[in-house]
């Protein structure tokens, strides 16, 4: 069985630049927008603006 997280992770790397998971098994994706700055994307796929 895959967990949430690998399933998130497969999802985002059709968008993302990056995808990574850390030791604790927290998933980042980042997205490089060459117009905006670079945003990490939480793990329901929702922007989490640091402004």
């Amino acid at each position: 069985m895959r967990s949430g997280q690998q399933v998130w992770m497969e999802y985002a790397e059709t968008f993302a630049d990056e995808v990574q998971m850390d030791a604790y098994g927290n998933a980042v994706a980042v997205h490089l927008n060459s117009s905006r700055e670079s945003r990490p994307l939480g793990r329901e796929g929702m922007r989490h603006d640091t402004d």
